[in-house]
């Protein structure tokens, strides 16, 4: 057994388990033989996943060059461009679940994940682009449509992990992936090469004062207000710890009770983020419901409803990151959004709305706005992003030239 053999066993465990932790044990299995042969070569799991971590970007950087010969700076100079990256990424990680769901555990839970993959790539010898702060219009919508390629091409491969249909796809099935992806994409960036959000708006887009439905979107203190009991334990250990690390054992510390008295209230770890996301939902619907009060048209409905829940998140650091979490962790689990959520969002399939959904389904739609909501909030978390105002109106301008171009994917 070598080194190569116990990392290609690891990552194949990492797809199959769709996006949930890898364990040594599961690993020997894969190998068929026992764990303590493992430690001959690798200490611990850690010093695995670092291993995996290093295969990846490996195997990531091998892909950029041979798509990108002269390296990556200057991709998001115009749509041919990002097109093009979008392309090499859906063909990669289309071929390659195993590399998706490692990404999204253990890579793209960093709030500066943008740097976490220029730091890599840099480090294997891909030019990027050296001048950080320059302006770069069409950069966020990139970075929203970087997300978006992501988005389809997890829910492709939990699909047919669902339907049990074999690995890996056939290129029939990766071809379309990748079409439906560079058309939503396409239409989303604005169509046309010559096109550059923030100069002008493409034909037929609806004036939009984004300042007065801003102002609309705004929050009461009591909306915002964190709620006692046992759930508010859970939510500040998400806050100080992270979903990740948080435990069963810090939550029962916080909350007063024995590990025992905790179990009593949760089966588990994770039936405790759940009941955690299901109470933190109905809030999200509750203020999202009071903003699309009115006669707003459905452009400015969507606004109001991806303010209002950002503008709740933000309140809720916590919240946040735990959705975070379920954002990675359970992206294919369409029955974690409460049916009020997707009632309020129904103004999507209007006739009048003219606009069409991703996937032909509402559930997905609803699920790839929060997805890339939560997406946008995290990584304008830092300092050198642009404010999560910007960061959002560069995502619904993304999202409605998407879904007013009639995309079916």
């Amino acid at each position: 057994m070598k080194h190569e053999d116990i990392l290609a066993a690891a990552f194949r465990v990492w797809g199959r388990e769709a996006y949930k932790k890898m364990s040594l044990t599961e690993v020997a299995a894969e190998l068929g033989v026992t764990k303590p042969a493992l430690y001959r070569h690798f200490r611990d799991k850690d010093q695995l996943l670092a291993a995996m971590r290093a295969a990846f970007f490996d195997r990531y950087a091998e892909a950029m060059k041979a798509a990108f010969p002269s390296g990556l700076s200057g991709v998001t100079d115009s749509i041919p461009k990002v097109l093009r990256l979008l392309e090499t990424l859906a063909a990669y990680f289309g071929a390659r679940p195993w590399d998706m769901a490692f990404m999204f555990a253990r890579i793209m839970r960093y709030s500066d994940v943008d740097q976490v993959f220029a730091a890599e790539l840099a480090a294997r010898d891909i030019k990027l682009d050296s001048q950080e702060g320059r302006p770069d219009p069409l950069r966020d919508q990139a970075q929203v449509a970087v997300a978006t390629c992501f988005f389809l091409v997890a829910l492709f491969h939990l699909e047919r992990k669902r339907w049990q249909v074999p690995l890996p796809a056939a290129r029939g099935e990766l071809a379309g992936l990748t079409a439906s992806i560079l058309k939503l994409a396409a239409h989303g960036l604005g169509g046309g090469a010559g096109y550059t959000p923030g100069a002008r708006a493409p034909s037929g887009f609806p004036d939009m004062d984004y300042a007065a439905l801003d102002s609309k979107a705004r929050l009461s203190q009591a909306e915002t207000a964190t709620p006692d009991g046992l759930l508010q334990a859970v939510a500040a250990v998400v806050a100080k710890a992270g979903s990740w690390n948080a435990s069963m054992e810090m939550v029962a510390k916080r909350s007063g009770l024995s590990k025992s008295g905790l179990y009593s209230h949760f089966r588990s770890k994770e039936d405790m983020l759940l009941r955690l996301f299901s109470a933190e939902f109905e809030r999200i619907s509750e203020v999202i419901a009071k903003r699309l009060q009115g006669t707003n048209p459905p452009a400015e409905r969507l606004y109001l409803a991806m303010a209002s829940a950002s503008e709740y998140l933000l309140a809720r650091p916590d919240i946040l990151v735990a959705l975070d979490w379920m954002r990675m962790q359970r992206i294919g689990v369409p029955d974690l959004l409460p049916p009020r959520l997707l009632e309020l969002f129904s103004f999507l399939e209007d006739k009048g709305a003219g606009m069409r959904l991703v996937g032909g389904s509402l559930g997905t739609t609803v699920r790839w706005i929060l997805f890339l909501t939560i997406h946008q909030l995290m990584r304008c978390a830092g300092s050198a992003q642009p404010s999560h105002k910007e960061c959002l109106r560069a995502l619904h301008r993304f999202m409605l030239q998407g879904l007013m171009e009639e995309v079916i994917l």
